[in-house]
């Protein structure tokens, strides 16, 4: 992409600034800004990436002490420089964000700064967790979330020109389920066809709505592009017509990966967001591995005891929002456990995730009290007895209560297997019951849980 001298003279006036101008006016030409910066920073090398975070922190900071009432005192004592920004040392002094203290603070959270909100929008979440969060989101996170949404389908190199699919919860309604359909879902691309529905139909219309309009890609859950594959086989559907699958908003495992590489050769690239801080890491070709974004959140993994956890060490997610000026979230323990990466081998200077393990609920606790991360897909199962899907649902430390969706009751054989099966996912015994039902719903928020920890 070329600039001219005005443009590229703003990105070097910006590179050292948080808020890049988002231009009401001219919103291409801020897009074409913040396009170009990131597309710089991500081969920054570590010095030089650490003085721009430090700087972006700082900003941040800044900006929630001074206009607004939550963080003025929760801030007060940062030390903070106009130039250099906020030391990490520093930055890692600062309490950890907790769910609760959204919900009991939000309107304190507001900024008040006069322009910068303008157009700031109230977008509702709760996760997995059922627990209402609002967060208000400014147009410049918006923005970063838009070329970072492009970032991932260059990424995963697909082509604008080819017709994308989307399935998803919150996907407006059609007359008759037949879905929307609109041209140009890639920037520069005007005739690739866009197409989305609902997860929440049934998986047979899902299923039948694709074979139909037969899309080159599609974007859905982890677990909803498992069922309606599994539905077209055993129908006989045909999928074909897909090359590519990106999927997001559900851990996506390494089994569900291969078995679409290697059962339909197709290619799955991953992305992970959510919707209090947006894109948060992209899957990398080169490796496997998921860069996070740091043009739009700093995100730490640390252990139980607050530390930074290690190359291959597994610790909980805290994130900070770079963009977001109208509701700062500063140090948000998001509720999800990841594996800190290495280094890629692509060249990128962009840190690493290797992988995303899921939320502290998906953890699984012995009865010594430890917890465990339960080797353990629904789809295994699925390969083995005649199951659509299966959700554990750990009652106590020895009670295990399945759920599961089948056409019929299980044989006395099956339901043998799906105990022994369960049984080798804990090293002690444990007692397990087993319910039938006709559906297993997404928690508020879109994610499917294949295991749920009730202790």
């Amino acid at each position: 992409m070329n600039f001219n001298s005005p443009i590229k003279t703003q990105i070097d006036r910006e590179k050292n600034s948080l808020f890049w101008a988002v231009d009401a006016k001219n919103f291409f030409a801020s897009s074409n800004i913040i396009s170009e910066t990131i597309l710089q920073s991500q081969w920054y090398d570590q010095r030089e990436a650490q003085d721009l975070l430090e700087q972006h922190l700082g900003n941040i900071c800044v900006h929630a002490r001074k206009y607004t009432s939550y963080y003025k005192k929760l801030l007060s004592n940062v030390l903070i420089d106009k130039k250099r920004g906020i030391k990490l040392s520093e930055f890692h002094k600062i309490p950890i964000l907790k769910r609760q203290d959204i919900q009991d603070n939000t309107k304190r959270m507001h900024s008040k700064h006069p322009k910068m909100e303008i157009g700031a929008t109230d977008l509702p979440t709760s996760g997995s967790t059922s627990e209402p969060v609002v967060v208000r989101w400014a147009r410049c996170s918006y923005l970063y979330t838009t070329i970072l949404q492009e970032r991932w389908y260059r990424w995963a190199g697909l082509d604008g020109n080819k017709n994308l699919a989307r399935l998803y919860s919150d996907a407006p309604k059609s007359k008759g389920n037949m879905g929307n359909f609109s041209n140009g879902w890639m920037d520069g691309f005007p005739k690739g066809g866009y197409a989305t529905n609902s997860s929440a139909l049934p998986i047979s219309h899902q299923t039948r709505w694709l074979a139909h309009i037969k899309p080159n890609y599609l974007m859905a859950y982890p677990a909803n592009a498992v069922s309606v594959f599994q539905y077209a086989e055993e129908h006989k559907l045909d999928l074909s017509s897909i090359e590519k699958i990106l999927t997001y908003g559900e851990v996506l495992t390494p089994d569900i990966k291969n078995m679409f590489e290697k059962k339909h050769d197709i290619e799955v690239i991953d992305k992970y967001s959510s919707r209090e801080v947006g894109c948060m890491a992209l899957k990398c070709k080169n490796s496997d591995l998921y860069h996070i974004q740091t043009s739009n959140v700093y995100l730490e993994i640390l252990r139980e005891d607050g530390t930074p956890a290690k190359e291959g060490e597994v610790g909980k997610i805290v994130v900070t929002s770079l963009t977001n000026t109208s509701m700062p979230i500063i140090r948000y323990e998001i509720g999800d456990y990841a594996t800190v990466g290495p280094k890629c081998d692509c060249g990128r200077g962009l840190p690493t995730i290797k992988n995303i393990m899921g939320r502290a609920r998906n953890m699984a606790k012995d009865k010594n009290g430890d917890s465990f991360w339960p080797r353990f897909h629904s789809d295994d199962f699925a390969l083995l007895i005649p199951v659509r899907q299966i959700q554990l649902i750990q009652r106590d430390y020895d009670k295990i209560h399945a759920l599961y969706v089948s056409d019929a009751e299980l044989s006395e054989n099956d339901l043998e297997i799906m105990h022994d099966e369960i049984q080798k996912i804990f090293k002690d015994n444990v007692d397990i019951s087993t319910e039938r039902v006709e559906f297993i719903g997404r928690e508020w928020g879109s994610k499917f849980e294949d295991f749920k920890c009730e202790i």
